[in-house]
């Protein structure tokens, strides 16, 4: 009799067992999709940490440096420029974007270089084309080409979600102007080379107080001139007073000149006295 309970008691109950077990996998179930979920929700967010961190990671500024503060117009590309991208110079340095305002951002110190082993010699830049200026530049491009302008190279940059697509300036082609020189102290010698002789200069000296030497040859000898005319010349005297001064004067041509010598008179001597004897060795 007891056992016939007990048969009747385990039946009654085999519905609620079963309720039971379909309650338990159910939870298992919603328990494993909300775990999905999750773990989709932590996928989605990774993908979108990822291409925003992936998008223009590294950047272009000729001049950058470590600590810099610099406009944001600068870097190319200049757009979603955020901390944690990167800016390269033209040596191949890489810096990080420390801090990102409207309008600026900051360089971090150097954190690496790009730049290997010194190779051979490239052939340089080699733009896809060139054109006067930047008026001059096409209406579109591809992404990637190059076109010297004047003096400034440009790429075309592809549209983005907040600009369109246009011709980016990557910088001059210039290098940054130098210091002055020292003016040098220049010194100019000269010497005499011979007839038919090539003209030289030489250079001695330092480069802050060169000094040039200049051979010069000496001219060619010149030929014989005509031989002049034996001028006729004539000459006349005419006395002065004695008191008079001397002179000369010219008249006639060049070929026939006439001198006048005006001289004056020599000054009367002292008018001497008779002796009464004279001795004429012993006559008298």
């Amino acid at each position: 009799k007891k056992v016939a309970q007990a048969t009747d008691d385990i039946t009654a109950l085999s519905p609620k067992v079963e309720a039971i077990q379909t309650v338990a996998e159910n939870l298992e179930a919603v328990e494993s999709a909300a775990s999905v979920a999750t773990n989709l929700e932590s996928i989605k967010q990774t993908v979108l940490q990822s291409n925003a961190e992936a998008g223009f990671s590294f950047r272009y500024m000729a001049e950058a440096s470590a600590g810099m503060t610099v406009s944001k117009e600068a870097i190319s590309p200049s757009v979603n420029i955020k901390v944690g991208d990167h800016v390269v110079n033209r040596i191949g340095d890489y810096f990080g974007i420390t801090a990102v305002t409207e309008t600026t951002a900051t360089l971090s110190p150097k954190q690496g270089s790009f730049k290997g082993e010194k190779g051979d010699k490239g052939d340089g830049i080699q733009p896809d084309a060139v054109v006067v200026n930047a008026e001059s530049l096409p209406a579109e491009g591809t992404v990637g080409q190059l076109v010297l302008a004047g003096m400034n190279l440009y790429t075309w940059v592809a549209a983005t979600d907040t600009e369109e697509a246009h011709w980016e300036n990557m910088g001059e082609l210039v290098g940054p102007k130098g210091d002055t020189g020292p003016t040098p102290e220049i010194s100019v010698e000269a010497t005499s080379l011979s007839e038919g002789a090539s003209a030289t200069v030489t250079k001695t000296g330092t480069s802050e107080a060169p000094v040039f030497t200049f051979g010069i040859p000496k001219g060619d000898t010149g030929s014989k001139g005509d031989t002049g005319t034996t001028p006729e010349i004539s000459i006349s005297i005419q006395m002065l007073d004695a008191n008079s001064e001397p002179s000369v004067e010219k008249t006639g041509t060049d070929e026939a000149p006439s001198f006048l010598l005006k001289i004056p008179r020599g000054l009367t001597g002292a008018t001497g006295t008779m002796p009464d004897t004279v001795d004429l060795g012993g006559l008298s």
